[in-house]
C-alpha cells in the first residue's frame, strides 16, 4: 500500500497551489506594493505607512542670507487589517486514498478563486471609499480625485478608447507620479473595447506579450486573465471587480446625458487641502450651490461621480463628490474637484452659473489607474494556534510578492471520522496617496 503524503506535506502542497493561483488570478495585487514582515497580527491592526512632505529647494545667496533651515514633517497613516478572508472544507477518513490527495490538487484551484474574488472587490473599492466629513480635511491616504473620460458629442459616454489612456498618463505626470510601475484596470466592457477592434492597432508591436507575434497573438486569443498589456508605458489589463455607478433617478432621467438640476453660484473651496504640504494648499476643490424645487435627492452622496455641463452636448467636467451640505434644502452645497474629460483640473470660473448643470449619471465603467506606490495591501499571518490545540497550521508566503496564505487543518471529528482543513487570508488595503491614481469612466 502506498504511503500517503504527511499532513505537513499536503498542506504545503495546498497551499502553495492556492498562492500560486490567488497571484494568477488578482490584478490588483500585481498593481500594488506588497509589504511582508514575519509578525503575526491579529484582526483590525494596523499596518503604519508614513511619507515625507514635499519640500521646494529655496534659490539664495550665501554672501547675503544663510539657507534657511527647515524641520522635516511627515504625513502619516495606517493601514488597517480589516479583511479576513477564510474557504475551509471536510476531509473524510473514509474516504479513499486517491481522493485525499485530489483534495490538495483540486481545492488549491478553488480556495485562491474563493478568496481572490472577494479580494480584488475589495482592493477596487478603495478606490470609491470617500466618507463624510466636516471642517478642514488634509487629504492624503485618501481615494483618487482625478478623473478622465472617454465622452461623445451628444453628452454620452464612449468605448474606452486610446486616447483616455493618453490622457490617464497626461493626469499622473502633472501630479509628478514616476513614469515606470504605472497600472491601468478596466471593466470587462471597457477591456474589451480597448484591447479589441475599437482600437487602432498600428504599432501593436509594444502591446506583445512573450509568446504572442507581436500582439497579433492577443488580439486572435485575448488577454489571458491576470496578464497586463503595457501600452503607452501604462499596464493594461482588466477585471470583473471594476464595476460602474447607477444613476440618481430624480436627476437624471435621459439615460445618463442629461443634467436636471440648476447651479446656482460657484466658488473656490479651501476645505480639503494637501496632507503633505507646509500650509494649507487647496487641492482644488470648488463648491457649487445647487437650485433644487424642494430638497436634494437622498441619493446624492459623498464618493460618487457627478456630471458638470449643458444637456445634449459633450460633458465639461466630472468631479468626485467630496462634501454634501444641505442645511438649506432647496440650495444645497455640492463640494467636488473638477476634471475635464481629458484630465485637466477645472477652476471654479470655468464652470458657469446659470449655464452649466449638474447630475449623477450612469456611469457603465469606472475604471482605475494607479502608481504602484499609490496602492498599498498589506497581507499578514495570524497568531499561530496554541500548543496542544490539536490544529496543524502552516505558513506559505512568497518573499517576491509579499503574499501569503495560511492553511489549518484539525478538529477531527471520531463519530464522523472527519477533520476541517481551511484556508486564510488576513490583509488591508487603501490608496496611500490620492495623488498617484484617478478614475477612467467609459461605456
Amino acid at each position: 500500500m502506498p504511503i500517503l503524503p504527511s499532513i505537513a506535506v499536503r498542506q504545503k502542497g495546498l497551499a502553495a497551489r492556492a498562492l500560486t493561483q490567488l497571484y494568477l488570478r488578482s490584478v490588483y495585487i500585481k498593481a500594488a506594493i506588497l509589504n511582508y514582515e514575519p509578525q503575526e497580527f491579529e484582526l483590525d491592526n494596523t499596518v503604519q505607512i508614513r511619507r515625507p512632505q514635499i519640500r521646494v529647494a529655496v534659490d539664495f545667496d550665501p554672501r547675503v542670507a544663510a539657507l534657511p533651515l527647515t524641520e522635516p514633517g511627515y504625513f502619516a497613516g495606517d493601514v488597517t487589517l480589516e479583511k479576513l478572508f477564510g474557504d475551509a472544507f471536510p476531509i473524510y477518513s473514509s474516504d479513499p486514498n486517491k481522493s485525499v490527495e485530489l483534495y490538495v490538487e483540486e481545492t488549491g484551484n478553488s480556495i485562491a478563486y474563493a478568496i481572490s474574488r472577494p479580494n480584488e472587490e475589495y482592493m477596487y473599492s478603495c478606490f470609491r471609499a470617500w466618507a463624510a466629513t466636516t471642517g478642514t480635511v488634509r487629504v492624503g491616504d485618501h481615494s483618487p480625485v482625478g478623473i478622465v473620460a472617454s465622452v461623445n458629442s451628444t453628452g454620452g459616454f464612449a468605448k474606452f478608447q486610446a486616447e483616455t489612456l493618453l490622457n490617464a498618463k497626461t493626469l499622473h505626470k502633472s501630479n509628478d507620479v514616476p513614469d515606470d510601475r504605472i497600472f491601468a484596470i478596466l471593466s470587462t466592457a471597457a477591456g474589451g473595447a480597448f484591447l479589441g477592434d475599437a482600437t487602432n492597432v498600428n504599432n501593436f508591436v509594444s502591446a506583445s506579450i512573450p509568446g504572442n507575434d507581436g500582439g497579433g497573438g492577443l488580439l486572435r486569443n485575448g488577454m489571458r486573465n491576470g496578464e497586463f498589456v503595457d501600452r503607452y508605458g501604462i499596464m493594461v489589463s482588466d477585471s470583473n471587480a471594476v464595476l460602474g455607478q447607477s444613476a440618481v433617478p430624480d436627476l437624471d432621467t435621459v439615460a445618463g446625458t442629461q443634467a436636471t438640476l440648476a447651479i446656482a453660484s460657484v466658488a473656490t473651496d479651501t476645505a480639503f487641502v494637501q496632507a503633505d504640504r507646509s500650509g494649507d494648499v487647496p487641492i482644488g476643490a470648488v463648491r457649487l450651490t445647487l437650485t433644487c424645487t424642494t430638497a436634494l435627492d437622498v441619493g446624492v452622496s459623498v464618493g460618487l461621480i457627478a456630471r458638470i455641463g449643458v444637456s445634449g452636448a459633450a460633458a465639461k467636467a466630472f468631479g468626485v463628490i467630496l462634501r454634501v451640505d444641505t442645511t438649506t434644502p432647496t440650495a444645497p452645497i455640492i463640494t467636488l474637484a473638477p476634471y475635464a474629460p481629458d484630465g485637466s483640473k477645472l477652476v471654479a470660473g470655468q464652470i458657469i452659473a446659470g449655464t452649466d448643470l449638474f447630475s449623477i449619471p450612469l456611469i457603465p465603467s469606472v475604471s482605475t489607474s494607479n502608481h504602484q506606490e499609490g496602492l498599498i495591501s498589506a497581507n499578514r499571518p495570524l497568531i499561530q494556534p496554541s500548543e496542544g490545540s490539536g490544529v496543524n497550521q502552516i505558513l506559505m508566503n512568497d518573499r517576491d510578492t509579499g503574499l501569503g496564505i495560511q492553511i489549518y487543518q484539525g478538529g477531527f471529528d471520531i463519530p464522523r471520522l472527519r477533520e476541517t482543513r481551511g484556508a486564510f487570508y488576513l490583509t488591508g488595503s487603501k490608496i496611500s496617496d490620492y495623488r498617484k491614481a484617478c478614475l477612467l469612466l467609459s461605456l
